[in-house]
């Protein structure tokens, strides 16, 4: 695991990284399909959640002073992946369905997964026809169920804004 990596010979890093392992146990995945949504690219999601948990590594009792960490690690995800992204066009690369959009059940044949595969891709394409404002949104309130009031602590815009925002990107 990248904690595993990045262990430092100090005294508390074994506490500090059980920590921190923990937190990227329980919001990794979600926080990685959402960067996928931002970035559009497997290689630079999983590069802005590696080097977002790398940082917070260095950080030595933030996690204790958290009161949401799934919001806090959003807003953190977003914002290393905008400033990773200036002045960089998003660049969708194939195949993010499975990632990102494709729910699959135990009990699916082999026609049901195609149907669903079909489906994600399908998902998929009309998500990364929005601009990523209404991306962001729709990743956040359908993917991650956050409510307007917690989207609008990660990206900072009001929630009546994002309100309109995703209604936007339901009609679109």
């Amino acid at each position: 695991a990248i904690i595993d990596r990045t262990m430092s010979p100090a005294g508390d890093s074994d506490a500090k990284s059980r920590d921190l392992e923990s937190v990227y146990r329980r919001h990794g995945h979600a926080v990685y399909r959402y960067l996928l949504v931002l970035t559009g690219r497997r290689d630079e999601a999983h590069d802005v959640l590696h080097n977002m948990f790398l940082r917070m590594l260095q950080k030595p009792g933030l996690l204790a002073r958290l009161d949401d960490e799934k919001t806090y690690l959003l807003r953190v995800a977003r914002n290393e992946c905008l400033r990773s992204k200036r002045g960089r066009p998003v660049c969708v690369t194939g195949g993010l369905a499975s990632d990102v959009f494709l729910l699959t059940s135990a009990q699916d044949g082999p026609v049901e997964t195609l149907e669903r595969q079909e489906a994600a891709g399908a998902v998929q394409q009309a998500i990364f026809s929005l601009t990523l404002q209404l991306r962001e949104v729709v990743q956040l309130k359908l993917y991650q169920n956050l409510t307007f009031r917690e989207i609008s602590d990660i990206t900072g815009v009001p929630p009546t804004t994002l309100f309109e925002q995703y209604e936007a990107a339901l009609r679109h």
